[in-house]
Order: structure tokens, then sequence, then C-alpha cells
């Protein structure tokens, strides 16, 4: 008796161990991912893309969207619109509303509009003209005052500024019909040197000249004849 319970309750127990295993197997082949593969390692991520591939998981845009294509551009606008992305103005700032010009209102090309400078103004060349402002004297003397002025009417600076004056007289020599005499100052072959002379600026000059020596004079006058520059 003893020995035919014995087969039966090891049968029984084998196959009760051998149930659990079933079990236990069971359990784990039955767990399936996103992708249905049994045992598989697809997850689902943000953007509903099943797959075992991490690097190519969805990401979050710049306006909070999950695969969304917004992107920030350099002065912080998120979009997806390329077209309207910030751009560097003339001075070189992002986003800037900045106007490029000459800002010199004595510039021939001045833009009263510009708000940075881009070194572009021009200006008209330098011109140097002479102006006789006065001649003092008196008959019978024999040395005569002469002023005069040398303006720079240019847009630039006039360098090594020179001149020549003329001046024309007539001697008491008690002869009727008496003619004028020329002269040049310093002298026919040479000029007097001033220097430069900015843009807009003059300068006002006033000479003696000795005539007429023993004799006085009875008329006197002068002109600025010749000035140049570099």
């Amino acid at each position: 008796m003893i020995n035919r319970i014995t087969p039966l309750v090891l049968f029984i127990g084998l196959a009760f161990w051998s149930c659990e295993d079933a079990n236990d197997t069971g359990n784990e082949v039955l767990t399936k991912d996103c992708a249905g593969v049994i045992g598989g390692n697809a997850v689902l991520d943000n953007c509903g893309v099943c797959d075992d591939n991490t690097d190519n998981d969805c990401t979050q845009d710049c306006a909070g969207n999950w695969g969304g294509s917004a992107v920030l551009d350099i002065c912080g606008l998120c979009n997806d619109n390329s077209s309207n992305d910030c751009t560097e103005d003339c001075a070189g700032i992002w986003g800037g509303e900045n106007i490029c010009g000459c800002t010199d209102p004595d510039a021939t090309n001045y833009n009263s509009e510009a708000t940075v400078d881009d070194g572009s103004c021009e200006y008209s060349p330098a011109n140097v003209i002479g102006q006789e402002t006065g001649i003092s004297y008196s008959q019978g003397s024999e040395s005569a005052s002469m002023s005069y002025r040398l303006s720079n009417t240019g847009g630039t600076t006039a360098y090594n500024v020179q001149y020549r004056l003329r001046i024309q007289y007539k001697c008491m020599t008690g002869f009727a019909g008496q003619g004028w005499t020329y002269e040049f100052l310093p002298n026919s072959s040479s000029l007097y040197t001033y220097g430069d002379i900015p843009a807009g600026q003059y300068v006002d000059f006033t000479d003696n000249v000795g005539l007429c020596s023993g004799l006085g004079i009875e008329q006197f006058t002068f002109e600025v004849y010749q000035v140049i520059w570099d």
C-alpha cells in the first residue's frame, strides 16, 4: 500500500511544480511593448512614435510643443516662420533699427534721418578767396595801410595757403597826367605763405607799405591778386 501511494504523491508534486513554472514563464512572454512585440524594448515617446531608439525621441520646441518646429532666433523670438527671423541692422545690432549714413550737416551728402555715422560723409573741396576789407592813407604821407581777409568757403581744410597782393599808386610829383604804378607784393616771383585754413574759417590781415619816398602818396589802392593752396 505504501509503495502505491509514494509514486502518486511524487507525480502530483511534480505536476504542481511544473504548472507554477509554466505560469511564471507565461507572465513574462505575455508582456508586449508598444509595437506589440512580446518582450520588446520599444517605447512610445511624447509625439506618439513607437520604437526602441532613444536617439530619435520626440523633443519639445521653444513654444512648448512636442515635435514642433518653432525655433528661437537671436533676438529671442520663437516661431516656425523663418521669413521673419531677427536681422542685423547696419550698426551690427541684432533687431536694431539704426539708419546709417552721414550725420554731419556740413557734408554735401548729409542725411538728416541717419542715426549712426558710417563714415560716408563727403565734403566740397577747399576754396580760399581773398577780399579787400580796408585802405588807410593820407595824401602826402609816405605809407599806406591795407586790410584784407582770406576765407575758406569750401568743405575741407585748405593746406599751405599762399597769396600775392597787387598795389596801385600815384606819387605827388606835380606833373599832370601821371599814370598809375603797379607792384606785386612780396614781388612778382614769390608769394606770402600763411599756412592752413580750416573749412568755413577766415583770417584777417593788416599790412603797411612805404611808398613815394620824398614825394608823398597822391592815390593808393590794392587787391588780393592771387591765392593758391594744397
